[in-house]
Parts: structure tokens; C-alpha cells; sequence
């Protein structure tokens, strides 16, 4: 009985976990945040040079991680959350997720990683799966609780959905080699990373010349803004030339930059390829010698 005289539920229904138990599973708590934050702060992710699927693949540990966080703490909280009502619970931990995912993600940058909150929804997205399957609170009905569930499958489809589309994407990637990319397909979007403010998508404004779709950029007004062709490909080392085909729908010339490095590449503008060229309006054939590009570091050749 409670002070008010009224049955205390959690203390008759429900025995709590003995000091051993719990310090287990604060132990192990602990233990899993400890090396999630050490993977989030310390380890350095992918880099640009990183092939896409792994950059996708390291984004799916944010659903990993805070999935395995909050079904632990709910494993610790277990026999004090049995007689609160579920909702409620749900309700807490997605939102204290969201504020703690949010705060991590704004905690990054003063660690020199970019901010992203596509991060932070993965972990609402991870612990909403794991509270649907494993809230030990007072039950919901059937109906309720499958509902929720298909809802938070669903919401793991749609965080899934960048590594589906990238994989598919690749496959195509390596069936077009030596093509860089002929834009066939809207995944291949994804291949190129505007760069400084400028803006790229997939269009059929040339289709009725070409026969195909382009890549429309938009370019930034800021220095060094383009467009970045970044995840690795295969060597190159047989073939001779590199050639581009771009319109230009400017009325003037437009001054460009191309450059090339490889995978050893130390961010030194003398350890890389680079060549001005204009982009007379309408269309140009631009073309850059492989072999150039081969003894282009000065200290080495580029593989």
C-alpha cells in the first residue's frame, strides 16, 4: 500500500530487479552508449573519396545504434515501465531521441563533422522500431500495436530506400564502364555532388537532340563552384582520352576547371590533375588526355 492507502501495483505485480541485475544492465548500457559515442565522435566516417554504398551503409548505424540504445533502456526500466501506459512511453522516447539525436547532431560540428538531419531522423527511425517491438508497458490492443509496428517497418523501408537505390545505381554504374555516366537513369543523379551553392538534377530539356536525358547544373556564384563526379571508379589506365559533352546555355563563354585525383591524393594542388577550359555557348566537346593525367603529380604518377 502507498502512502494514501492506495495498492501499490509495481511492488506487489511487478519485483524489481535486484542490485546485481540492474547494475548488469546499466553495465551493459553504458557500455553500447560508450562505443556509440566513440564511433560517432572519434572514428572518422567515410570520406569523399568513399565509394557511395559505403557512406550509405555507415548512415544505417545511426538506426543500429539508437535502436540497440533504447531497447536497452527500456530492458533497464523494464519492471518500472510494465505498469505505465504505452503511449506515454512511446511518446518519451521519441522525442527524448529527437532532442538527443538533434543535440549530437549539432555537437558534431564543433568536431569538425558536417551536421545532418537525415542522421537525426534515422535515430527517431531507430528508436521507434525498437519501442514499437519491445515497450514493456501495459499492452496495447492488437489491432493498435500491429499498426504501430507496420508504421515503423515502414519508416525503416524508407531509410533503406538511399542504400536500394545507390546499389541499383552501382550495378548500372559498372555495366555503362568506361561511360562516366550517360543519364539514363535518375539514379545516376546521385553520381554527381554539386559543389559551392550550385544546384544539378536530371533533365530531358536535350533529349529531343541528344536522344537522351543531361545533367542539368545550375552553377553557384561562389569560387570553385561545379559539380564533383566523387565516388571511386576503375582504372583507367587503358583508355587514352576522357571526353565531356556540354551545352552551354549561356549567351557568353564560361571559364572552367577540371580536375582529376586519385585515391592517394594528398589535397595539394601539385598532387592532382587540373585544366582550364571555356565552355563556348551551345555545345562543346571537351577532351583531356589520360596520360596527361597519369604525370600530372609532380612528386609521382597518379594511379
Amino acid at each position: 500500500m502507498t502512502s494514501d492507502g492506495k495498492p501499490n501495483l509495481q511492488r506487489a505485480d511487478v519485483p524489481l530487479p535486484t542490485p546485481r541485475q540492474l547494475m548488469f544492465r546499466l553495465a551493459s548500457l553504458m557500455l553500447i552508449a560508450a562505443g556509440g559515442a566513440t564511433l560517432l565522435f572519434l572514428v572518422q566516417g567515410p570520406t569523399i573519396a568513399s565509394s557511395r554504398l559505403t557512406h550509405r551503409i555507415w548512415n544505417l548505424g545511426h538506426i543500429g545504434l539508437f535502436g540497440t540504445l533504447t531497447a536497452l533502456t527500456l530492458w533497464v526500466l523494464k519492471e518500472r515501465l510494465q505498469p505505465r501506459n504505452s503511449w506515454l512511453v512511446h511518446a518519451a522516447v521519441v522525442s527524448s531521441v529527437a532532442v538527443l539525436g538533434g543535440a549530437a547532431e549539432v555537437l558534431q560540428t564543433m568536431f569538425n563533422r558536417e551536421a545532418s538531419w537525415d542522421d537525426a531522423w534515422r535515430n527517431i527511425v531507430g528508436a521507434f522500431l525498437a519501442t514499437t517491438f519491445f515497450c514493456p508497458a501495459k499492452p496495447l490492443a492488437r489491432r493498435t500495436r500491429l499498426a504501430l509496428r507496420a508504421l515503423a517497418l515502414t519508416f525503416l523501408v524508407v531509410a533503406l530506400f538511399p542504400l536500394m537505390r545507390t546499389s541499383v545505381d552501382e550495378y548500372l554504374r559498372h555495366q555503362q564502364y568506361p561511360v562516366l555516366s550517360d543519364f539514363t537513369t535518375r539514379f545516376e543523379r546521385d553520381r554527381w555532388v554539386p559543389t559551392y551553392g550550385s544546384h544539378a538534377r536530371i533533365s530531358d530539356e536535350m533529349e529531343k537532340v541528344t536522344g537522351r536525358k543531361a545533367l542539368r547544373l545550375d552553377l553557384g556564384r561562389r569560387l570553385y563552384a561545379g559539380v564533383a563526379l566523387s565516388s571511386p571508379f576503375g582504372d583507367f589506365g587503358a583508355h587514352e582520352e576522357l571526353h565531356l559533352h556540354i551545352f552551354n546555355a549561356a549567351n557568353a563563354s564560361v571559364d572552367m576547371v577540371c580536375r582529376v585525383n586519385d585515391l592517394e591524393h594528398n589535397n595539394e594542388w601539385y598532387d592532382r590533375f587540373f585544366q582550364n577550359f571555356d565552355l563556348k555557348p551551345g555545345w562543346n566537346d571537351v577532351v583531356f588526355s589520360v596520360d596527361k593525367m597519369r604525370q600530372s603529380p609532380r612528386d609521382r604518377e597518379m594511379n
